[in-house]
């Protein structure tokens, strides 16, 4: 199941009761870098888009927050802070990041 989220109680639902959660920090191109070659890949040149995750082989949602057409999620506000209170500080879910030392140089 591959299934794009944007509401809060649904992603929560997603995620209960996983041990293991991966996770990936999609970006884009800032404005200014929009017609640079790989500036999504370049953190300073940068932002994020969207965060995928996946709790099973073949299992995975997006959920999407800066997307300049299309639906991003409501309440982005609420869901940074379940994230940062409720899933990323949690111990008891093993946290598996894709390449966590590009996100970790984002400047947001």
């Amino acid at each position: 199941m591959y299934k794009l989220i944007t509401e809060l109680p649904e992603f929560q639902t997603y995620l209960s009761g996983a041990k293991v959660v991966a996770f990936d920090f999609e970006t884009a191109p800032d404005v200014l870098y929009r017609n640079y070659d790989k500036a999504a890949l370049d953190p300073h040149q940068s932002h994020i888009i969207g965060i995928s995750f996946s709790v099973a082989e073949g299992d995975a949602v997006y959920l999407p927050l800066a997307h300049r057409s299309g639906e991003n999620a409501t309440d982005q506000e609420e869901i940074w802070v379940w994230l940062t209170d409720n899933f990323f500080q949690n111990d008891s879910v093993v946290k598996v990041a894709h390449n966590l030392a590009f996100e970790a140089s984002l400047e947001e």
